[in-house]
This record gives C-alpha cells, structure tokens and sequence, in this order.
C-alpha cells in the first residue's frame, strides 16, 4: 500500500492518501457485497473449518469466485470512470469567468476551468486539506538575486518564500520554524525530506552546508522546563509520542498530549481565493 501511494507512513503511522480513500471508495461502491461485515465473518469461520479439515476449500473458494467473477463483470461496465468526475466550486475562473470545478488526475485530484479546452486554466488542490491553493502573500523583502519582491507561498509541502518574478527568476526560501539551529547559532530550523524515501521527514539548519545539524525529531517552539533549553522535540515511536529535550545532559521527558483526530482526506474547495 506505500509502494502504490494509497498510504503514507509518518511516525510509524499510516495515513490514508488521497488515491488510497478513492480506490477504497470504487472498491465499496463495486464489491460492496464481498466487504460486508457479515460476509466476512462467514468467510474466517469457513476459513477455520478448511484448516481443522470440517471443509473442503474448493467448496469454500468456489463461493467466493463465483461472487467476485459477477461483481468485477459488473464493475468493468458500470464502476465509475473518476477520470470523467467533475465536482463543483464555488470559485470562478479568472480568464474566461467560468466556474472552476475538481477533477482527477494522474498525480491526485486538481482544480481546473469547465470551458476546457477552450479554458485551460487550472490550479493546484492542496490534498490532506480543506482549501484550495492560496494565494501569494507580498512580502516586505527584496529577492536577493534579482531584487524584485519576494512573496510568501503555499506548495505541496507547506509554506515557502520565493520571487514574485517566477519563472524567470527561480529564487526560492524554506519557510523556517523560527527556532535557533544549536549548533552554529545563526541558523534556523527547518522542515526537509530525505531524496530518497520522499515521506521521511526530518529536521536542519538552514545554512546548510555550512552547518550540518539533523534531528528526524519535530522541534517545538517552546523552553524546556527544567534545563531551559531553547526548544524542545517530539519523538514518535511505535510506541507512542514523547516530548524530550534535546540537549546533552537534560533527562527531561513526558508524554505527548494527544492530538485532535484529522480531518479526513477529501478533495473539497471552501474556500474563496
């Protein structure tokens, strides 16, 4: 499920992706048949009775075959064809004055003009969220390569910094966490993902490669209690989620305070740009 995308894993947590919800959601709408509870069960008590040898397990499978064979025939003429989907905004597209709408894609769903082809405007929908992509915020700081104003945006992976002059200036700043790098002092955190293995997330200093320092630990704004540590980290394990200091020497430690449940993954746009 990681290798197809239909998971991502942080934390030694899975979480459900985008395709992983609408491939789960064509599978019920298909085969609700095959994943009902009741089902199921009957299968693991029948299961149970081809290893204690009470049944034979080609009347059992046969069962099954018989009931999958009539659902896929059913399912390659009439599941739906998402890549025809298109839900309605409330956003209107900026060249034409059409109504925006989402549709599917091969990288996720996407906001795109419903006058296509004539209207090929599209934008990019932020997944794991609720709104749509935001729009740049002006910044009170000059590109430090070609001097025009730098803007604040909203990517894939959260907030960044870069030049109001894209594409032809490609000048581009990680957002910071706004915590003081301990080792050279200068520098500031901020949130990476390793080249390979695209999910694993860690931690570093912005001056890199001047300054080397790592942490796959999430730094946390907040003085630690007891050595009064600048910051403090959140390590997450199997086993559940600590708050540690990070500083050598300090034994300080407690558990982590439960976090609300997540909103679920859909593609829905609330949000006016």
């Amino acid at each position: 499920i990681l290798e197809r995308e239909y998971v991502t894993k942080e934390g030694g947590r899975f979480t459900p992706a985008e395709l992983g919800m609408v491939v789960t959601d064509l599978l019920l709408e298909s085969f609700d048949d095959i994943f009902e509870v009741k089902y199921t069960a009957r299968m693991e008590a029948e299961l149970d009775d081809v290893e204690e040898g009470k049944l034979d397990w080609r009347v059992a499978m046969a069962e099954f075959y018989q009931r999958f064979d009539k659902d896929l025939k059913h399912a390659e003429k009439h599941m739906t064809n998402i890549k025809r989907m298109e839900k309605s905004t409330d956003l209107i597209c900026e060249k034409c004055g059409k109504p925006l709408v989402i549709k599917w894609g091969k990288h996720g769903s996407f906001i795109a003009c419903s006058g296509y082809p004539d209207c090929k405007t599209t934008r990019r929908l932020v997944t794991g969220t609720r709104r749509a992509r935001q729009p740049d915020e002006p910044l009170d700081e000059k590109c430090p390569d070609c001097g025009a104003q730098l803007v604040r945006r909203h990517g894939r992976y959260g907030e960044f910094i870069g030049c109001s002059a894209y594409p032809k200036c490609k000048f581009i700043r990680a957002k910071t966490l706004g915590i003081q790098c301990p080792k050279c002092g200068t520098g500031e955190l901020l949130e990476r993902r390793a080249k390979k293995g695209r999910q694993r997330v860690f931690y570093g200093c912005n001056r890199y490669p001047e300054c080397d320092f790592t942490t796959p630990h999430r730094p946390i704004a907040e003085p630690c209690p007891k050595c009064g540590a600048p910051f403090i980290v959140e390590k997450r394990s199997k086993t559940g989620a600590v708050r540690a200091c990070l500083k050598e020497g300090c034994d300080w430690e407690i558990v982590a305070p439960e976090e609300a449940a997540p909103v679920p993954v859909e593609a829905e746009v609330t949000a006016k740009t």
